[in-house]
Parts: C-alpha cells; sequence; structure tokens
C-alpha cells in the first residue's frame, strides 16, 4: 500500500513540475497581440521563433530576433516586451541596447538616448548606430553631438540614404530648408527601394504647406509601394486639406475595407460628412463609434452635435439622454445640456450656429452709421507773420550757357 501512495505521489509531483514547466514556458509563447502590419512572412518568422522559444525558453537570441520582426511590423509594445527579456538574459549586449533604443526612439521614450549611448559603450559599432544616436541629439537639440556622429557614420560608408536623411533632419533644424530637401532628395535617390525616404520628404513638404510636391512623391511612392496603407492615409489628408472631401472619402472607404479597426480613419469620413453639412451621414459614423467605441464620450458628442447643427434640439437632448448615462455627471455632458435646452427655448435657428463656440449663437450686428458732428472742426491752417511782404509770382529758370573752356585740349 505505501509502494502505491509513493508511486501516485512521485507521478503527482511531476505531472506538477510538468504544469510548472508549461505555464513558464507560455509566457514566453505567441505575442499577445499583433497589429495591422504584418505579412505573411512575418507572421511565419514570428511562428517559428515562438515554437523555438517554447523549446528553450532561456536562449536570449530567439526573443532578440523575434522584437526584430515585431519592430519592423510595427508592433512595437510586444517588441520591447521580447527585447527586455532577451536584455534580461543576457545584460551587456550592445547590439540587443540598440534594437531597444530603436523601438525606445519610435516610442518618444526618453530613455532612448541612453540606451543608444551604452550600447556605443559596450563596444557595438554600426553606421546605424550612429544615425540614429544624430537623430536623437537632433531631438535633444544638440547639434554639435549629432554632427559627430553624422561624422562617424560618413566614415562607415559616405552614400548610406538614412545618413544623408539625418543630415536632412538637422540642417531643418538649423532653419536651412533648401540644403534639407537637398538632403532628403539625395537620400530618395540612394534609398528609392525603401519606403522611409519617400515618407521624409513627403512629411516635411506637408510641414512647409508645399502640398503640389507632397502630393508628387506620395504618387511616386504608391507606384513602387502600391500596398502601403499610411501612404494611401496621406494621400487622402492632402485630399482632405486641398477641400475635396469626395475623394478623401473615397480613399479612406478602401483603407477601412482592408482595416475594418481602423476607426480613426473612420472619423476622418464623419468628419468630412460635417464640414460639409452632410450631418445625417455624419452622424450614422459617429453613432457607429461610440457603440463601439462607448468607453469614449467623445464620439456621443459629436453625434449630438449633428442633432444641434440641423437644429434638431430636442433630438440631441434625447439622445445624450438615452445614449449618455454613464457621462452624465461629465462637466461637458452638463454644459452641453444646459446650452441645448437654451436654444430650444429661444427657438435659435440652425443657421446661426457655431460651432466655435457653440454656448452664444451669432447674432449679425446691425451697422451703425457715422453722425456729422453739427460743428464741424476747423481745419489746420498756417499762421504767417504780417510783415511777410508780398510773395512774387516764381518764374520759370532760363538755360544756362557754359562757355567752353580754352585751357583744354
Amino acid at each position: 500500500m505505501s509502494l502505491v501512495i509513493r508511486v501516485l505521489t512521485a507521478f503527482f509531483v511531476s505531472f506538477l513540475a510538468f504544469s510548472c514547466i508549461e505555464n513558464s514556458r507560455n509566457q514566453y509563447n505567441m505575442p499577445k497581440k499583433v497589429g495591422f502590419n504584418v505579412t505573411d512572412e512575418q507572421k511565419a518568422g514570428i511562428a517559428a521563433l515562438s515554437d523555438a522559444i517554447i523549446g528553450n525558453p532561456s536562449d536570449p537570441y530567439n526573443y532578440f530576433q523575434r522584437a526584430n520582426i515585431l519592430f519592423e511590423s510595427n508592433n512595437l509594445t510586444e517588441a520591447l516586451v521580447d527585447i527586455n527579456r532577451a536584455e534580461r538574459f543576457e545584460p551587456n549586449n550592445g547590439e540587443y541596447l540598440f534594437l531597444k533604443a530603436k523601438i525606445q526612439s519610435t516610442q518618444k521614450d526618453k530613455n532612448a538616448l541612453l540606451n543608444a549611448k551604452r550600447s556605443e559603450e559596450l563596444g557595438y559599432q554600426d553606421i546605424n548606430l550612429y544615425i540614429l544616436l544624430s537623430e536623437l541629439n537632433i531631438q535633444k537639440g544638440d547639434k554639435a553631438e549629432a554632427n559627430k556622429y553624422i561624422a562617424k557614420a560618413t566614415q562607415i560608408y559616405p552614400y548610406s540614404a538614412d545618413l544623408f536623411i539625418s543630415k536632412g533632419n538637422l540642417a531643418m533644424s538649423s532653419g536651412d530648408t533648401s540644403m534639407a530637401l537637398n538632403n532628403f532628395k539625395r537620400g530618395l535617390q540612394l534609398g528609392e527601394h525603401k519606403l522611409q525616404p519617400y515618407q521624409t520628404l513627403i512629411n516635411n513638404y506637408l510641414k512647409l504647406s508645399i502640398t503640389d510636391s507632397a502630393f508628387k512623391y506620395v504618387t511616386l511612392a504608391l507606384r513602387r509601394f502600391p500596398d502601403a496603407k499610411e501612404l494611401s492615409l496621406t494621400r487622402g489628408e492632402i485630399f482632405e486639406k486641398a477641400g475635396v472631401g469626395d475623394s478623401a472619402i473615397a480613399i479612406y472607404k478602401k483603407l477601412i475595407t482592408k482595416e475594418p479597426e481602423r476607426y480613426d480613419i473612420l472619423e476622418r469620413i464623419g468628419n468630412i460628412y460635417f464640414r460639409n453639412k452632410n450631418f445625417t451621414s455624419a452622424f450614422l459614423i459617429y453613432d457607429q463609434l461610440y457603440k463601439k467605441l462607448n468607453e469614449n464620450s467623445k464620439y456621443l458628442f459629436k453625434a449630438a452635435d449633428c442633432y444641434e447643427a440641423k437644429g434638431e434640439y430636442q433630438m440631441a437632448i434625447d439622445y445624450l439622454e438615452d445614449k449618455g448615462e454613464d457621462y452624465e455627471e461629465e462637466k461637458d455632458m452638463l454644459v452641453r445640456k444646459t446650452r441645448l435646452a437654451r436654444k430650444l427655448e429661444n427657438n435659435v435657428p440652425a443657421e446661426i450656429y457655431d460651432f466655435k463656440k457653440p454656448a452664444v449663437a451669432k447674432l449679425p450686428v446691425p451697422k451703425t452709421k457715422k453722425v456729422k458732428s453739427a460743428i464741424e472742426p476747423e481745419p489746420e491752417r498756417r499762421i504767417f507773420n504780417t510783415n511777410i511782404g508780398t510773395i512774387e509770382k516764381i518764374q520759370k529758370r532760363s538755360g544756362i550757357n557754359i562757355p567752353r573752356d580754352s585751357t583744354r585740349n
């Protein structure tokens, strides 16, 4: 009997140990959430590395490789989790710290510069590290330090597209727009097979409000990278800023078909409808967004604004009361309902509604005519001395004859 108990006990202990191993491995398995931009090839790479990690959860290089793929596909949170795991197993690896700095730089994390410097101190030498250090110092405002790292990168390889982009960013931060654009274009010539040079040039043209040039390069980039969704989004934004709302909506709708969860793009469509006074279509979008993202009161209020813009103040109040139970105590809710009740009471017409100052309707200001004073002030007069005498008429000056100088040859 005691032998049976010992066998069962041993089996139970081994089962618990196996369970603990499996549970400990699960935390190193597939990333919890992978975003929209992962290609099939990247998904296959992530799956293969996840299997390798399950087989050997103590190997830091597998985490590093998976972090690289996640970073390239813009899944920054999961990439940072993996690189932290790799660093925990191998804390003084300059290459790991470089990748960590790249991820943090994209996330606008202030620790990016610190980790990039640590990577350099650990002896990691790479042109991309020096370019990253240059970019981070430009953001910090330390132009001398940025120049130092540009010089280091130039010594390694002077014809890098990313290097010229960094030179352009430095010139732009110094206010030399012409030099900056020339460097960006040179970077594009050297790296036309990459998307980043196009995006950098386009974004800087947009910052400078040179929309036609931005549109030109967006079109060129889309010919080379037809599946680049962010480029299509930028093209739509250019149409939107130019007031060509229909073209922008057509682009945004195509993007939503491919990525139904891009609620930011759906909101853009609603905003265009609203600006074009198509309040019914705008309401349908805002209401849809509120149903999907009801933790955000922004879309509730935007939907109510559509009723308000049409002058349907009672409908706006009913909508807020029916849908906004969770926001009854919010200051914005109280202000809106008070404003709507006042408008309803005063029968304020919809056409004088001003969205920038919704608390008070804009009323036409009567023009007042300037009334002339009964006593006109005397004009300023120049006073002369009475002893000035008689002023004769000035005669026209006659020509002057200068005789020839006979002393000269």
